[in-house]
């Protein structure tokens, strides 16, 4: 069993208006990694200090410590149950079910299985994240290091790398959202 997280706690800044709602293909962005998360996990946990995002997921839980998507993280894996933990943020709507299957089946021998884009980029929030992972990401968010790399460096990482344009983008701003 894998529990799903919804990060979806964001300042959205860049968007101007809360990204989760707003609208990509006729749904709110929140609600395509919702759909996503529900044909693989049981239970969803939405990460996120607004109450108005918790029709996406079983239980809302808000940010206890740290701040950004660590403490996204940070909060969900601690409300889990299940050792392994499939991570979505709200703005990346086109990734598929062929991503989620390749993470799934790459989490042998690994603390996370991170997916990374056809220009090598690493998305820490595409991911499949193995609960034990939570002291290291406490003990970084103590430390006042807040960037998901930290933790990257820490832990026994397997990175997938996926080379169809666009899958992993994130939608952060109005001219992306075009």
């Amino acid at each position: 069993m894998v529990t799903g997280i919804l990060i979806t706690g964001g300042k959205s800044s860049r968007m101007g208006s809360d990204k989760a709602f707003v609208n990509y293909n006729g749904k709110a962005l929140g609600q395509w990694s919702s759909e996503l998360l529900n044909k693989y996990c049981d239970h969803i946990i939405v990460a996120s200090n607004n109450p108005d995002h918790a029709n996406w997921g079983d239980e809302i839980v808000a940010d206890t410590l740290g701040d950004g998507p660590i403490a996204g993280l940070y909060a969900g894996l601690s409300k889990s149950n299940t050792v392994w933990n499939l991570v979505l943020p709200c703005d990346t709507p086109n990734v598929s079910e062929a991503v989620i299957e390749k993470l799934l089946e790459s989490k042998d021998g690994y603390d996370a299985v991170v997916a990374v884009d056809a220009n090598g980029k690493q998305h820490p929030l595409v991911a499949l994240y193995h609960r034990q992972v939570l002291e290291v990401i406490s003990g970084e968010i103590e430390k006042g290091k807040l960037a998901m790399m930290n933790i990257l460096d820490q832990i026994q990482v397997g990175f997938v790398q996926f080379s169809q344009e666009h899958v992993l983008d994130n939608i952060n701003s109005k001219q992306e959202l075009r």
